[in-house]
């Protein structure tokens, strides 16, 4: 059987789950839920909330890993899968198993789970594992975590680190509308940023192969950590959310934070993508490698710019229209490469790296350096125009403060605005945030400098 050209569903295996909280479909896939009643807080559509994902679930579920690998290979036997999401809860019973046949259970658990992985990918689904929260045989739990870490390792598997998360909630927050928080929005982090089957966004790696990649190391899969994030990145990529061309010809390359540890895709890049679709503006997320010195982000930023400009004629985009932005250390990133952009080449081999890696427009929002107060950046007459914005109550503050007094120092055009309150976060996309309506102004700005057409004015209403 051959998944080329082929719809590819998403198969989520996982060794336990809560999750509640509806998402728009394009964000969280439909779900099919086996296993034991893990599935069961999955929220079902309603007249009261639409858009909830389609769940079904199957009577008599598989409880065992062993049993779950039989139910799959009948599946493929009966083609009975269609395009959807199935979730499963794996492992309940074997991890139930405390006395001497514990060992045995492990054991074969452990023997079951690449199985699993390859029957997945007969059937064309791609495969999110989720590790088992802690519970009262602590040392059980761990084996089989560490048993599950290694067959996903082997067979190229993302994880959720469910278990890291649940360590953290204290008897006051360990609530089941708390974790199915937890393992909803690392779902949906890992549908915008990793699974390769979201038709919703496109995924374009920088360099044509790893042996390509500067300063490449092997990690692993990448997998969701204990708080929702995408972590150990190796192979950088571009994603482009729709819509995928740009209707001004303009374009956002958004650097998301993590302090270089690991990323925040889609509360970042998604989200702007939505709010800048009615300027026209296209948005391009950059998911750049990950517990690496900045120095390797940066290659990847650099190489980035050069991509898209590339690329720029056949996604509508104006190579003079093309800039960046990033929050926290994705605004570190963008301040970086402000000061370290280089001319293409125009002799290299590859086409890419004739490009120049210049941005035409930087937007640092939450500027931030490592945890210090200091800015190390130094601007010239060649730095692009500047968007700032930051909250005075944020530890950081004195960088964004330094960044636009050395901009206006080297003559460079800037508009920074500064909030008395809303802290670290306070220009994350989210209504509660202070700085939330930036998107807005951000157009405003890139109107003024000629960056984005001028939008027509709306009729007066009568």
């Amino acid at each position: 059987m051959s998944c080329l050209h082929t719809p590819r569903p998403v198969l989520f295996i996982l060794g336990w789950l809560w999750t509640a909280n509806a998402l728009a479909a394009a964000y969280f896939p439909a779900v099919l839920t086996v296993g034991d009643d893990t599935g069961a807080a999955l929220p079902t559509p309603t007249a009261a909330a639409p858009s909830a994902p389609a769940v079904r679930r199957v009577a008599a579920p598989p409880q065992t890993s062993r049993q779950l690998l039989e139910f799959l290979r009948q599946q493929r036997a009966q083609g009975a899968l269609s395009t959807e999401v199935i979730l499963i809860g794996c492992g309940a019973e074997d991890l139930s198993r405390r006395d001497a046949a514990a060992e045995t259970a492990l054991a074969d658990y452990t023997a079951n789970l690449p199985l699993l992985v390859r029957e997945a990918r007969a059937l064309c689904r791609e495969i999110l594992w989720c590790n088992l929260p802690p519970g009262a045989a602590e040392g059980a739990v761990e084996n089989y975590n560490r048993a599950a870490a290694e067959a996903m390792r082997r067979e190229g598997v993302a994880v959720i680190d469910y278990h890291g998360f649940c360590r953290t909630l204290t008897p006051a927050t360990d609530t089941p509308a708390q974790r199915a928080r937890f393992l909803t929005e690392a779902i949906a982090q890992w549908w915008a940023a990793t699974a390769r089957s979201n038709g919703h966004v496109i995924r374009e790696p920088l360099w044509p192969s790893p042996d390509r990649i500067p300063a490449f190391e092997d990690r692993g899969p990448e997998g969701i950590n204990g708080r929702t994030r995408v972590g150990n990145v190796a192979v950088p990529e571009i994603v482009r959310f729709a819509p995928q061309t740009s209707a001004s010809g303009t374009a956002v390359i958004f650097f998301p934070g993590g302090g270089y540890a690991y990323l925040g895709f889609p509360r970042n890049a998604r989200e702007l993508a939505e709010r800048l679709a009615p300027a026209g503006i296209a948005v391009i997320g950059l998911k750049y490698r990950t517990g690496r010195p900045a120095e390797v982000p940066l290659l990847d930023a650099a190489r980035a710019v050069r991509y898209v400009r590339h690329h720029a004629k056949a996604w509508g985009i104006d190579p003079r229209r093309l800039g960046i932005a990033g929050q926290s250390a994705g605004a570190h990133l963008a301040l970086n490469l402000a000061v370290h952009f280089a001319a293409g080449d125009p002799a290299a081999a590859d086409p890419v790296e004739r490009e120049s890696s210049r941005p035409d427009f930087v937007a640092p929002l939450t500027s931030w350096n490592f945890g210090r107060t200091e800015s190390p950046f130094r601007f010239t007459a060649e730095t692009p125009p500047f968007f700032v914005r930051h909250a005075r109550d944020d530890s950081g503050f004195a960088i964004a403060e330094a960044v636009v007094a050395e901009l206006r120092r080297a003559g460079v055009p800037v508009d920074a605005r500064f909030l008395d309150k809303g802290g670290h976060g306070a220009f994350e996309l989210s209504p509660e945030n202070a700085g939330f309506g930036w998107p807005e102004e951000f157009v405003g700005w890139l109107e003024k400098m000629h960056l984005a057409p001028v939008r027509p004015a709306s009729p007066p209403k009568r």
